[in-house]
């Protein structure tokens, strides 16, 4: 199962995908609505058992689904900046000795069919792909051994 997010009678609601059967809205599992999807992180396992044996009719097709991004409002991002050495070259960017790092707001996350709105100001734009990781615990200092410990899922 892989967590995600629906827009359902025009509001975006958390789901589930089924590889085999399709996509389901909690909604559609639970009596008590699920306000989104980061609701879902500490009882993933629990709503993945109740898809695994919910009927195969609550199960929307992947082609009558409009997806939006896994979570609109995290309370951190935090982005790793010029992390390799083609990019900074692609900026004209001096190569740093470690990794920049940077706070991007959430109103910056978008889902597949959202627009990307440029800034009117902006002269140079580029663009690249991000992968994120959904830290799933709260952790501090934690050894390089056991970072992975701590991440709950992945996301575009």
């Amino acid at each position: 199962m892989h967590l995600v997010s629906v827009l359902d009678n025009g509001i975006e609601r958390p789901g589930l995908v089924d590889s085999q059967r399709g996509v389901v809205v909690i909604d559609d599992l639970v009596s008590s609505p699920i306000p989104d999807a980061m609701a879902l992180l500490t009882e993933f396992a629990g709503f993945s058992a109740l898809a695994d044996v919910a009927p195969d009719d609550i199960f929307r097709p992947y082609d009558s689904v409009s997806f939006g991004p896994p979570y609109r409002r995290p309370r951190k991002i935090w982005g790793i900046g010029l992390n390799y050495e083609e990019h900074a070259s692609d900026l004209s960017a001096e190569i740093p000795t470690e990794p920049a790092s940077f706070i991007k707001c959430d109103h910056t996350i978008i889902g597949p069919d959202d627009a990307i709105v440029l800034p009117t100001q902006s002269s140079r734009v580029t663009a690249e792909a991000e992968l994120g990781l959904v830290i799933g615990q709260l952790c501090r200092n934690v050894e390089e051994s056991e970072a992975l410990d701590y991440v709950w899922g992945l996301c575009c």
